[in-house]
Order: structure tokens, then C-alpha cells, then sequence
């Protein structure tokens, strides 16, 4: 349930999280103590996405990735492999920017906590993660973030999916923009509706490709390739004309 100054989020079998906006307070109640670990994700994830909401941000069910200091929306659909594609990335020193809530504020995206929550199989794949029991409903293997700025400019979108074998595709602006809606962090209203419009003009593509960690290599190689090209083509087409 969420008001204009007043949020509740009651988890089966978890914690109930409500957000208080005149005090700028949150107040979990659980029947036992919760970990710092199980605070800082998932269960700050509303209190975040419902805080922006308030203050006109939007905030998605997505990951990020940053690539000379601009921003790579990841996003995927539960089980899709987001994490795990991220979890690749951060394993080879690339910048990751949040794995599950991007809240992004006048075209820039905002840092998530500094972890990344896998399962059993993309932890052992990976070699990566402290396993930290259940969290929120199912066990979590956690991979530890360094340092990253608060806020980088955001850049386009990748979403993923399942598929036979490796393929791209550019997604249109319409189409992109029902997706973007589709994968909010809250079903409501926005406050500024235009502001999605602008997060539709940006360069997307879905990448399909099959379900198996062992195709990360290839997928990540790919999704490189496409952040690469879709930056260099942004810059050419905001240079001035040599005709002025």
C-alpha cells in the first residue's frame, strides 16, 4: 500500500516494512532480528523505490552496468539471469551499479548497494559469493561491490531472454517504452509521465540467448559489443554537421 506520505509493505512469512515520508523514516517490525545483511537487500529495496516514487524518480526492476562512465540498464525478467550476467561483469572488473532496483533521477542513474545476490549454480559457476543462508524466501550467495560515484548519466537498455542460441535485436521506441513500464518497481501512476518517454529515446536491444552459464563468455562479449556501439553511434549523432 502505498500514499501520498505514508508506504507499508507486509512480507508473507517476513518482516512488515513501513515508510513514513514526513519523519523520512522506515520502521521494520520482524518476529525475530533480521541480519544488517538481509536490510541492505532485499528489504530496502520498497523503502528506496517508494521514497523515489515521492520525490518524481523512476525506480525498476533492473540491473546495471557502467562502461566509461555512463550507465547499461540490464534488465531480465525473475530467474532470467540477470544477476548472474552481472556477477560475470564484476568478476572481471567492470563496474556494476545495482543487480535487482535502478532508480534513476533525471537521466542519471543512482548506485544500489554494493552487492550482487546469486544463486547456488552462478555462484559455483562463478566461483564467487558468500553464501548467506535465506534471505527473503530463498538462499543467496552474495558478491561484494567496490566504490562506484553516486550518480552516472544513463546510457541505453539490454534485456534479456531465454533462447535457443545468441541473437540480437534492436527493440523499437514504442516497444520500449511498454517495457519500461512493464518492469517498474511500483505499479503506479507516475508523477511525470514524459520522463519515460525520454528513458524510450535511448538505444535498446534484446539479447536472447541460451540458458547455460557457459554461455556467459559469449553473451558478455556480445552485450560489449553492443554498449560499445551504441555509445560511439550517440556521440556521432550529437556532433554538429560539418554544414552547421
Amino acid at each position: 500500500m502505498v500514499g501520498r506520505d505514508w508506504a507499508e509493505w507486509v512480507i508473507q512469512d517476513g518482516p512488515s516494512i513501513v515508510v513514513d515520508r514526513a519523519a523520512a523514516a522506515v520502521l521494520v517490525t520482524a518476529s525475530s532480528p533480521l541480519r544488517v545483511d538481509a536490510l541492505v537487500h532485499p528489504y530496502l529495496a520498497f523503502p528506496a523505490a517508494v521514497s523515489s516514487y515521492w520525490a518524481g524518480r523512476c525506480s525498476l526492476h533492473a540491473g546495471a552496468l557502467a562502461v566509461d562512465g555512463k550507465v547499461w540498464a540490464l534488465v531480465g525478467q525473475k530467474e532470467g539471469g540477470k544477476s548472474s550476467t552481472l556477477g560475470w561483469f564484476a568478476q572481471r572488473g567492470h563496474s556494476v551499479v545495482t543487480d535487482d532496483l535502478l532508480i534513476i533521477d533525471q537521466g542519471r542513474a543512482l548506485a544500489g548497494p554494493r552487492c550482487i545476490d546469486l544463486r547456488e549454480e552462478a555462484s559455483r559457476e562463478l566461483g564467487a559469493g558468500e553464501e548467506l543462508g535465506v534471505i527473503g524466501m530463498r538462499t543467496r550467495w552474495r558478491v561484494r561491490l567496490g566504490p562506484i560515484p553516486a550518480c552516472l548519466p544513463l546510457a541505453g537498455w539490454i534485456f534479456l531472454s531465454w533462447a535457443d542460441q545468441l541473437h540480437v535485436e534492436p527493440i523499437p521506441p514504442g516497444e520500449l517504452l511498454r517495457r519500461i513500464f512493464a518492469n517498474r518497481a511500483l505499479s503506479l501512476i507516475p508523477p511525470d509521465p514524459h520522463v519515460y518517454l525520454d528513458l524510450a529515446a535511448l538505444p535498446a536491444w534484446e539479447v536472447g540467448r541460451p540458458r547455460r552459464l557457459d554461455a556467459l563468455p559469449e553473451v558478455s562479449r556480445r552485450i560489449l559489443d553492443l554498449i560499445q556501439w551504441g555509445s560511439e553511434t550517440a556521440t556521432k549523432t550529437a556532433m554538429p554537421s560539418a554544414t552547421g
